[in-house]
């Protein structure tokens, strides 16, 4: 959130850096593999210690043949009981992002195009100042820009215009999946602008 009353604000935001998992500490020290983004992965952290659950289980003292498994014994998340399917089965496989070629010198080599931007709301208020405010190319969301009197200038490829009014000036558009980031950008008499990818 940015808000001032009568400073001019500048803002960028950078390309994400996507960082791969490619070995954790869990599963020793093997050969370096390459991390499958449909398989659960073991982060390493200060880990619970497992319970040594005996081969007769212990029993609740005051309630006699109930059986008793402490929380914790396993993993829920990690199988389904009675198949080798896994919880990222149930999540829709998203068609793979295109890729791009990018030639260096003699070598070509195919580069995936960056996953899209997530989770980012933010909120930009202002009085007299104006907003600048650039966000990266993989910036997905919706945007709702407000003025009494400034003007609003929203652009950037694939930005797709919702609805737009004069009094009070108004303008909502979206570019991607309107739901993954949220950009609100308020002026009383101040200019608003907000570009979205290269300039």
């Amino acid at each position: 959130m940015t808000k001032t009353k009568s400073a001019n604000i500048a803002v960028t935001v950078l390309e994400p850096l996507w960082v791969e998992i490619t070995k954790t500490l869990s599963r020793g020290e093997r050969e370096k593999e390459r991390a499958n983004p449909n398989l659960p992965v073991d982060i390493p952290t200060n880990p619970l210690p497992v319970p040594d659950i005996p081969a007769k289980m212990p029993r609740i003292p005051h309630i006699p043949n109930i059986p008793f498994i402490p929380i914790g014994a396993r993993d829920p998340y990690r199988n389904f009981p009675g198949s080798d399917r896994r919880w990222s089965d149930l999540i829709p496989k998203r068609s793979s992002p295109p890729l791009t070629e990018v030639s260096s010198s003699s070598v070509r080599q195919a580069v995936a195009a960056p996953p899209p931007m997530r989770h980012l709301k933010s909120v930009h208020d202002t009085i007299s100042g104006s907003l600048k405010i650039v966000y990266p190319a993989s910036w997905e969301g919706a945007i709702d820009a407000t003025s009494v009197s400034g003007d609003i200038n929203i652009r950037g490829q694939g930005v797709k215009f919702d609805s737009h009014t004069k009094i009070p000036k108004s303008v909502k558009a979206h570019k991607g999946q309107a739901w993954t980031c949220s950009a609100t950008l308020k002026s009383v008499s101040g200019s608003e602008e907000l570009i979205i990818g290269p300039a």
